[in-house]
C-alpha cells in the first residue's frame, strides 16, 4: 500500500517512483517499550527494514514490479519520554592505591548516546544498527505553532472556516485565541494537540444560524469569546 501510494504521487511513472521518497511517521509507536507486544513490533519494523534494503514488490491489480533498491525511507516521530535514555551515563573509575572510585565522564558521541537511547527506548538494536542516519530535530517553538495553525494542510482553522463559508457563516479569530493554542501545543509537547484542541473545542461550542457568526467560547480552555469569534 505505501508503494502504491508512491506509485500515485508520481503520477504513475514507475521509474520515478523508484528514486521517491518515503517518510513513515510515528514510528515510535512500533517501540516495544513495555515488552508487552515483541512478535507484532519485531515483525513490522522486520517488514520496513526489507523494504528500505531494497527488493521487488509486485504492487496493484497489475503486478506492476516495483525495485525498492533507490527508494529513501525516512522515520520520524515524537518519541515522547526519549529524553530520559539521553542523560549522561556516569561509570566509576579506580584511581590510586587506596582504589578511590571518581566518576567518569560520558565520552559518547551525541549519534552513540542517540543509538542507546533509541535501543533503551524499545527499537532494536538490528533496526537501530540498519537505519544509517540518526537525526534528533529541535522541539517547535510557539511561533512555529501558530504558524501550523494557520497554514497546516491539515489545519481545524482553514477547515471550520471552509465549512462554514458554505454555510454563509463567518469563522474568525483573533491573534490572542492562537497563541493560547500554540501556548498549550507547547506546554502538552505535541504538535497535533493544536488541531485536537481545535476540534474538540469547536464541536462542544458549536452551533449554526442560516448566516452569521459562529462564535467560539472555550472557559475551561482560557479561550473565551472575545478571543475567537
Amino acid at each position: 500500500e505505501i508503494l502504491e501510494h508512491l506509485l500515485e504521487a508520481s503520477g504513475g511513472d514507475i521509474e520515478r517512483a523508484q528514486r521517491g521518497i518515503i517518510y513513515i511517521d510515528e514510528i515510535d509507536k512500533k517501540a516495544d517499550k513495555n515488552g508487552e507486544h515483541p512478535t507484532y513490533t519485531k515483525a513490522v519494523l522486520d517488514n520496513l527494514l526489507a523494504m528500505a534494503e531494497g527488493g521487488t514488490y509486485y504492487i496493484t491489480k497489475n503486478e506492476i514490479p516495483f525495485d525498492t533498491s533507490f527508494v529513501t525511507f525516512a522515520f520520524g516521530g515524537a518519541f515522547s519520554g526519549i529524553e530520559e535514555y539521553l542523560k549522561p551515563e556516569k561509570a566509576k573509575t579506580a584511581i590510586g592505591f587506596n582504589q578511590v572510585k571518581e566518576d567518569k565522564p560520558d565520552t559518547r558521541t551525541p549519534e552513540q548516546k542517540l543509538t542507546s537511547a533509541l535501543i533503551k527506548y524499545g527499537f532494536s538494536p538490528e533496526f537501530v544498527g540498519r537505519t544509517p542516519l540518526l537525526i534528533q530535530m529541535n522541539k517547535l517553538d510557539e511561533a512555529e505553532l501558530k504558524k501550523i495553525a494557520l497554514n497546516g494542510n491539515k489545519s481545524q482553522l482553514i477547515l471550520y472556516r471552509d465549512l462554514l463559508k458554505d454555510l454563509n457563516i463567518d469563522f474568525t479569530y483573533t491573534d490572542e485565541a492562537i497563541d493560547l493554542i500554540a501556548k498549550k501545543a507547547k506546554d502538552l509537547k505535541y504538535t497535533w494537540d493544536i488541531s485536537k484542541d481545535m476540534d474538540g473545542s469547536t464541536k462542544a461550542y458549536f452551533f449554526t444560524t442560516n448566516g452569521g457568526t459562529l462564535v467560539f467560547n472555550s472557559e475551561n480552555e482560557s479561550i473565551t469569546d472575545s478571543a475567537l469569534r
